[in-house]
């Protein structure tokens, strides 16, 4: 079965969980993910199977948007519930704070917008991110100091749907590898006050929106997407006359290629795909992947 599943993952679940626990019940014999959560987030998995597991990389290029509740009064080494307390105050002084340091929420409310101006982003310690082959968090844990990993991000939209004391809630649309429970650790040492996350929701990977998801317990065969369907690339349909040499890997003249730029799919006339294909200059393609 080449098909890729819209997971809707939910806390408590590592991701590997979820994909074994999928794998099994569809009795799929090749079950990737394109892209993790945290155990204590829930949202939007994208799980490949079987062909479709060829393209996981191009999703985990794709932006991602998340729904993000902060945790007022928390510090944690990992920026989230699951993580070691390094700091916590109580309910009087969080009142106080808000109120008079941020100014009836208002600093607070400029932390978080000022997250649209964001470029580069340290890695967070506790995070699975190598270094020397080892995870951060690996060396975190062993209590070994390495140097931050600063890399590039950008930050498309911020909007905030919750501003009260006691439920401080907005969207982020951010690229790829972007850390949202960093943030939430940044903007408390801005404000010299400890917030980590309370929860996290994934809502998009790229088009694919977690509104169209299902759990894992509900998922059958039927809700799989096919691989044209799922991939949002140029198609050309070709004849049976052209699968022996899609299948020895040489290249058929196909209509068409002319007009096309970057990457592509083969499909028969049935709408399966033959092969992940790359368009090198005016009529000269290349195969990335041949599924025959």
């Amino acid at each position: 079965m080449d098909r890729f599943f819209l997971v809707h993952k939910k806390p408590g679940l590592t991701s590997s969980q979820v994909v074994q626990k999928l794998k099994h019940k569809l009795n799929l014999s090749k079950l990737g993910h394109t892209g993790t959560l945290d155990k204590f987030a829930e949202g939007l998995l994208i799980l490949p199977s079987g062909k479709a597991c060829s393209f996981a990389g191009l999703f985990l290029e794709m932006d991602k948007t998340y729904q993000v509740t902060l945790n007022l009064g928390i510090a944690t080494d990992s920026g989230d519930t699951e993580g070691e307390i390094l700091n916590q105050v109580n309910e009087d002084e969080i009142h106080r704070v808000w109120k008079e340091d941020w100014k009836d929420g208002q600093l607070l409310q400029d932390s978080i917008l000022s997250l649209n101006d964001q470029t580069e982003q340290t890695a967070p310690m506790v995070s699975a991110l190598k270094f020397q082959g080892k995870r951060l968090s690996d060396y975190h844990r062993s209590g070994v100091v390495v140097a931050p990993k600063v890399r590039p991000i950008r930050v498309d939209r911020v909007a905030i749907l919750e501003f009260q004391l006691d439920s401080v809630v907005f969207d982020i649309r951010v690229s790829s590898g972007t850390y949202i429970r960093k943030m939430a650790m940044d903007i408390g040492e801005k404000l010299g006050f400890p917030i980590s996350l309370k929860k996290l929701v994934r809502l998009s990977v790229g088009d694919f929106e977690l509104k169209k998801a299902k759990t894992w317990e509900d998922i059958s065969p039927e809700d799989g997407i096919s691989i044209p369907q799922a991939m949002n690339l140029p198609k050309i349909t070709v004849g049976e006359e052209h699968k022996p040499w899609i299948r020895s890997g040489r290249s058929p003249e196909l209509e068409g290629i002319q007009n096309l730029e970057g990457d592509f799919l083969l499909l028969d006339s049935l709408g399966n795909c033959l092969a992940w294909c790359r368009k090198k200059n005016h009529m000269d393609w290349q195969y990335i992947r041949v599924f025959l």
